[in-house]
């Protein structure tokens, strides 16, 4: 009996034995399937983070594209406003500068009269008059640009250019203030150590290295809306004459000077 017990215990052993083994196995199997799971795991973070900054730098890059086309909107819109509000207040700007008389016959009338119709009265677009300079002044969103050194060598020549300069943005600055104009001087800037700031709005440019004052001044005035009151200040003949092209009004230094 003894002997059968021992036979009997052996053979649970035996399968004891056997049924470690094949846990032993599948554990392995389990372990090695667990790590290629982890594995196949670190390959999809490592896509999903690849994936994740490419999203970000896309979004990045439609964000400051999103940013340039909203400053370029923007830019435009400023530049719709001023022709707009230069339209609106246009009937009395120009009621002011051509100061109609009245009473004349129709056009109707004139044709039955057969004379033909009258002579256009066109805006004059060079003045050294300050009666009608201060009207274009006052005129809706007018814009003086101002040649700096030009006005002041006639003005203020016995001054440093740097006194000369702080004068004229002074005087400037007390003639925004009164007339509501936009103003920009410009000055010739090459040698130009510590340039006056633009102050009480005026607008002070110098010209970079290469660059004279006058190329700044026709570049200001290709840059301004078609219908708005541009002032270009210069005595300069050959600014005078291309910036009457681009569609400017010009008033002498001098004349400019008396408004000062």
């Amino acid at each position: 009996r003894l002997r059968a017990q021992g036979t009997k215990h052996r053979a649970e052993l035996d399968a004891a034995d056997r049924a470690r083994a094949v846990a032993v196995d599948r554990l392995a199997a389990a372990e090695e399937r667990a790590a290629a799971t982890e594995r196949e795991l670190d390959q999809w973070r490592m896509r999903a983070r690849r994936d994740a900054r490419r999203a970000d730098e896309a979004e990045a890059k439609a964000g400051r594209a999103a940013a340039d086309a909203g400053q370029r909107r923007a830019d435009d819109d400023r530049r719709i406003m001023i022709l707009l509000d230069t339209i609106e207040g246009a009937v009395a700007g120009l009621r002011g500068e051509w100061r109609p008389a009245g009473g004349g016959e129709s056009p109707a009338e004139t044709v039955l009269r057969g004379l033909g119709a009258p002579a256009r009265v066109l805006p004059v677009a060079h003045s050294a008059d300050p009666q009608l300079i201060a009207t274009w002044l006052r005129m809706p969103h007018a814009h003086v640009i101002v040649d700096g050194y030009n006005v002041t060598k006639e003005g203020y020549g016995h001054l440093s250019l740097a006194q000369q300069r702080e004068r004229l943005v002074r005087a400037m600055a007390t003639l925004v203030a009164r007339t509501g104009a936009e103003a920009t001087v410009v000055f010739d800037g090459a040698d130009v150590v510590a340039p006056t700031s633009s102050t009480a709005g005026v607008r002070v440019l110098f010209s970079p290295a290469g660059v004279i004052a006058d190329d700044v001044i026709r570049r200001l005035v290709a840059g301004e809306p078609a219908g708005r009151i541009v002032i270009v200040v210069t005595s300069d003949s050959e600014i005078v004459a291309d910036v009457r092209r681009a569609g400017a009004r010009t008033v002498p230094s001098s004349s400019f000077l008396e408004i000062l």
